[in-house]
């Protein structure tokens, strides 16, 4: 082979190996990978045709890429679902989607999709292993009167915007629960975030057993048949040893709200809309609620911990210590924008070593700077201890997670389109060379 064709064999040797190279960016970029599941789908999962029919290998097919479970039809589960990484379904980081949306087209109206939890017979549980969100998707329970419940399992979770849940039989809505069924574990700073649909229980912690960690529960929409809150379900025998903190901006409540296991640190409470039918309850050792919203004049109790914090009663010299008022953990209620009756609404709160400041007269927006003070004498009324701020810069570091995912998403993007770009002006070079060496001949 004379010299000119080794350097032309060569060339298109490149080219060949930089075409393949660009059809592999472009195509790991081109959309979301996407898999299609319904009962008895036999195929691959690649469109509605060839659907598949098991969550767990829809899973598995998508744990390393993200992307979306199209529940193109009717889906049952009858056995617990626990996807792990032991078995190759923990998407971690990788955020799945699962929906009945696809484009345009909604399975929901054209094959009555719907994801079902039990089938009469036998209940299922999920528990996931990643980060999942939920949305534009219809949930059924059916079955006897054992809870049907997704296990977040420590990781963030998102029921979004198009969830509807229908219950049949005796079995109640299903359940959302952010770390474990029973199992004591450490649990990572995961956070549930509810849009829309119709639940039972929903708790951030544990639903039975102590568990160590920061949860977080925020509400948008949607409504709730029994107990809310930002630790477990259970208020007697368990802790949390952690933060907890739940924010509501809307819903329907018809049980108990609020931080029912006792969680060992700070419990922020804000509600800035909702209707609630129940009590209210604030077992943290320090609790800050703020009310900015809401319709409350149906609640039962506002309950707080009596919990307050003393010093030791001497030194490791034996000398007494000084109780001094600023050092003492008190729980706070900032009652600020709520249009209901305020005086009927502080009559109601229940706790010793609880500040309640006042700063409207209700109805309307006018401020006052009247303070009341429950179960504490009223010369402590201005030591407001500067650990209010704490659950409020703990939120603030949950919303610039967020945010920083979003960045970080935006970040892979802008290398991707780099890497393409790259991609191309080497494979023009390439071509360029080729021509050239064909122009000499």
């Amino acid at each position: 082979m004379s010299r000119e064709n080794k350097i032309k064999h060569v060339i298109a040797m490149v080219l060949i190996v930089f075409t393949l190279v660009a059809l592999a960016f472009l195509s790991s970029g081109a959309e979301v990978k996407k898999v299609y599941l319904k009962n008895g789908g036999i195929g691959d999962g690649s469109n509605y045709e060839n659907a598949i029919g098991d969550f767990k290998e829809a899973v598995r097919l998508l744990a390393k890429s993200g992307g979306k479970i199209v529940v193109c039809g009717n889906y049952t589960f009858t056995e617990l679902i626990n996807l792990s990484v032991k078995n190759g379904t923990s998407n971690g980081t990788k955020v799945i989607t699962v929906t009945s949306v696809d484009g345009e087209v909604d399975y929901r109206k054209h094959t009555n999709a719907s994801l079902c939890f039990g089938d009469g017979k036998s209940s299922a549980n999920m528990i996931l292993a990643g980060k999942f969100v939920f949305e534009n998707l219809n949930i059924t329970t059916n079955g006897g009167v054992t809870p049907r419940a997704v296990v977040c399992n420590g990781y963030d979770t998102v029921f979004g915007e198009g969830i509807v849940c229908e219950k049949k039989g005796n079995a109640p809505h299903l359940s959302v629960i952010g770390i474990s069924l029973d199992e004591e574990r450490v649990s990572s700073n995961g956070c549930i975030t509810i849009k829309s649909g119709n639940y039972y229980n929903v708790c951030a912690g544990n639903r039975n057993g102590n568990s160590v960690g920061n949860t977080f529960l925020t509400i948008d929409g949607g409504t709730f048949d029994g107990i809310v809150s930002a630790s477990g379900y259970i208020s007697v025998g368990f802790k949390q040893e952690g933060n907890a903190s739940l924010v509501i901006n809307g819903g329907t409540f018809h049980g108990q709200v609020g931080c029912i296991t006792e969680a060992l640190d700070t419990f922020s409470f804000a509600v800035n809309g909702g209707s609630f039918r129940k009590e209210l309850c604030a077992y943290g050792k320090y609790n800050v609620l703020d009310i900015n919203g809401g319709n409350m004049q149906n609640i039962t109790a506002v309950n707080i911990a009596d919990y307050i914090e003393d010093l030791p009663e001497t030194t490791e010299n034996g000398r007494p210590v000084e109780t001094k008022a600023e050092d003492v953990k008190k729980s706070f209620v900032n009652i600020n924008e709520y249009k209901g009756d305020v005086d009927k609404l502080i009559s109601k709160i229940n706790g010793v070593g609880v500040i309640i400041k006042k700063n409207t007269m209700g109805g309307n927006d006018a401020e006052s700077t009247a303070i009341s003070v429950i179960g504490t004498d009223s010369s402590e009324k201005n030591n407001i201890s500067p650990e209010v701020t704490e659950t409020s810069d703990n939120e603030t570091l949950s919303e610039n997670k967020i945010e920083r995912e979003y960045l970080l998403g935006s970040r892979q993007n802008t290398v991707f389109t780099i890497s393409v770009i790259g991609v191309i002006v080497a494979l023009a070079i390439v071509i360029f060379a080729y021509r050239t060496v064909y122009r000499k001949k």
